[in-house]
């Protein structure tokens, strides 16, 4: 056998940074030539991906709930991971260790895996890991678009749709119909298709691409009932938006089992639960956990912990940024204006009003668009940092301006977080102490400015 490539994790990861994450290069046959190398055309699991423009990261999460609530070993691709790229690949919750990593690394390079691009790559090894691990289903998040993402290259039994809108015009097209008709083209022949409520345009595209494939095509309603029990709390993934994504997930699981998607043997252990089946389900969704998805962090007053483990609190770099104490944080990585306005719309419904606005973008984003929904959701100061180590940033000052007045340029996101949590404190001051949770800190606009957070904070990453 060839000696390893990668001796260690740092390898790999110097490796793949050595592709360039934001490189596109279309096309299946690089990643379907190293599966066939790997024996893997066909996966030894149930598979379903996930593609559309948001909710695409929660749905995939509530799904791997539902799965491993019943008692599914289960495997969860998501994209774009916030501090570590070990995010991306989960078995049960659990990340894989960068040992685990590095070994599943060597054996692509083996496979020919040396032609692939970043996400091709990650894709090919997540699809290895979840066979070795004998995962049972496998839920893969699309990274980009549909007809020619690489996850579209690997096996699935179920294609879901969560809502489909403008985003990455410049690779997947101009209009919604190019758009929709780009993401629907990740249909497998034969293949059934779920999909939630989607607009005229979008829905036709759907229909074309399933009747060319020969897909049967499935649909969750808006009016489908939640096992919530009255009273049972806040879900997790909370937001108005989340409902419909929680409906297209619990379909999306109905599906895999009313259909037998599932091979027999969990077919027959999806029959024994019974009626505990629902109480299963509402567990899942109330637990399901995504970071960055209308995630609350409480308040911290200055040199105190909030909450049992929350040893970072006490740090020189958690001092520094919140000298005064920690107002109450909302992280949204709503970047879109179908985003921003699902934002927008679940806040106003619980009388939550951002007392202060962190927010940045990329470039490739229509933030002439995004705008209006930012205006309307920001009353108060909105401070705008640099997207750290990303060419795809927007640039600070030039953001702030289009904004408008109430909008000012920052030199980092570490000053933003001072300058707004110190105003808010001062305006504020019961924040410090867990008061005007309807008052948040509200940081959007970017996953990537997110994941500059969570390089500050990471425990935030898992939840509370």
């Amino acid at each position: 056998m060839a000696p390893d490539f990668f001796p260690d994790f740092a390898a790999l990861s110097a490796y793949l940074e050595g592709l360039c994450l934001f490189r596109m290069n279309p096309g299946l046959e690089r990643t379907r030539a190293v599966l066939r190398q790997l024996g893997l055309e066909r996966a030894p699991y149930t598979a379903v991906q996930v593609a559309g423009t948001n909710g695409k990261g929660s749905t995939s999460a509530m799904l791997a709930r539902l799965a491993e609530e019943h008692g599914l070993k289960t495997g969860l691709y998501t994209s774009p991971h916030f501090v570590s790229m070990r995010e991306r690949v989960r078995v049960n919750r659990a990340m894989l260790s960068e040992a685990a990593w590095t070994d599943l690394g060597n054996r692509l390079l083996r496979a020919g895996a040396e032609t692939l691009s970043w996400f091709e790559f990650t894709t090919c090894l997540c699809v290895l890991a979840f066979a070795e691990s004998g995962v049972e289903l496998a839920v893969m998040e699309t990274g980009l678009g549909g007809t020619w993402d690489a996850v579209t290259a690997t096996p699935a039994d179920l294609v879901v749709f969560t809502p489909i809108d403008l985003d990455h015009e410049t690779v997947l097209g101009p209009d919604i119909s190019g758009i929709a008709a780009d993401k629907a083209g990740a249909m497998r022949p034969g293949k059934p298709a779920l999909t939630g409520p989607q607009n005229g345009e979008v829905m036709e595209e759907i229909r074309k691409s399933a009747q060319k494939h020969g897909c049967p095509l499935l649909s969750s309603s808006s009016s489908q009932t939640l096992p919530f029990a009255p009273g049972a709390g806040r879900p997790a993934l909370s937001g108005r938006y989340q409902l419909d994504n929680a409906r297209l997930a619990l379909a999306a699981f109905h599906a895999l089992r009313d259909r037998k998607i599932f091979p027999p043997p969990v077919l027959a252990r999806l029959a024994d639960k019974g009626e505990s089946s629902r109480s299963l389900e509402a567990a899942a969704l109330m637990t399901a956990f995504l970071p960055g998805r209308m995630q609350r962090i409480k308040a911290a007053p200055a040199g105190k912990p909030a909450g049992a483990g929350a040893a970072d609190e006490h740090s020189d770099g958690a001092r520094e940024v919140f000298p005064l104490g920690r107002p109450p944080l909302l992280l949204d990585g709503a970047h879109n204006p179908h985003g921003l306005a699902a934002l927008g719309a679940s806040l106003a419904a619980e009388g939550t009003a951002p007392a202060a606005v962190i927010f940045s973008c990329l470039l490739d984003k229509d933030l002439e668009r995004m705008l209006p929904h930012l205006r309307a959701l920001a009353t108060g100061p909105i401070f705008v940092p640099p997207i750290r180590d990303n060419p795809r940033a927007a640039k600070p000052e030039e953001t702030a301006a289009r904004i408008g007045i109430n909008a000012c340029a920052v030199p980092s996101l570490p000053e933003a977080l001072r300058e707004a949590s110190s105003l808010i404190l001062r305006r504020l001051p019961e924040s410090a102490n867990g008061g005007a949770e309807k008052n948040p800190l509200l940081i959007c606009g970017s996953l990537y400015l997110l994941g500059e957070f969570y390089a500050l904070f990471p425990r935030f990453l898992e939840p509370a």
